[in-house]
């Protein structure tokens, strides 16, 4: 049986190799060689934002602050997390995932994107409401574990326990009304007590 840390650091520590790609129509001195990263599955878009403009920065030829990203002619939302925007969009796809880099803004682009994103009957939106639910569910279920795990009558000694008592019982009393011993929760039988 694999260990418990196995599975959480898998879970924690678990990352998404992405291959960052600069739109063809962005005006640069030269062609831009793809960036690629190891991206944390419970990180955010802003935090490896610096280092894919610095690299990108050195074929510009203007300086531009302003950056985005877009998969398939879906721009990324911030706010989301790494795996989870992963999940919803190229889990299907082959690996690396394959992002744009924008530094500008079209407009008809723009327009574009919003109107597939915002749209209240949107099936990504929807997608990606379900998908944050789940996520939440899991990381309240896996803290829940943890802490079960590590308190004193946590999960591993609740679990010795019930299975000396199921074996306790199967050995014991095969003959009795094996119902009649589980609801009255007692290891003996009502005849014995």
């Amino acid at each position: 049986m694999t260990d418990d840390k196995d599975v959480l650091r898998d879970v924690w520590f678990g990352r998404i190799p992405t291959c960052f790609t600069l739109y063809q129509d962005e005006i640069t001195e030269r062609e831009a060689e793809p960036y690629y990263l190891l991206l944390p599955r419970v990180s955010y878009l802003t935090l490896v934002t610096d280092k894919v403009k610095k690299h990108f920065q050195k074929v510009m030829r203007q300086d531009n602050s302003e950056i985005w990203f877009e998969y398939e002619g879906t721009p990324l939302k911030w706010h989301y997390p790494i795996g989870l925007l992963f999940d919803l969009l190229a889990s299907s796809s082959a690996l690396p995932w394959n992002i744009i880099v924008h530094f500008k803004i079209t407009m008809v682009k723009l327009a574009a994107a919003l109107k597939s994103v915002v749209s209240p009957e949107s099936d990504s939106r929807r997608k990606v409401e379900e998908s944050q639910k789940e996520l939440e569910l899991c990381m309240r279920t896996a803290e829940q574990l943890l802490a079960q795990k590590q308190s004193p009558g946590g999960l591993i000694s609740k679990y010795k326990n019930l299975h000396m008592r199921r074996a306790v019982f199967q050995s014991c009393h095969t003959g009795c009304k094996a119902q009649q011993c589980l609801t009255a929760g007692a290891l003996g039988c009502e005849s014995d007590l």
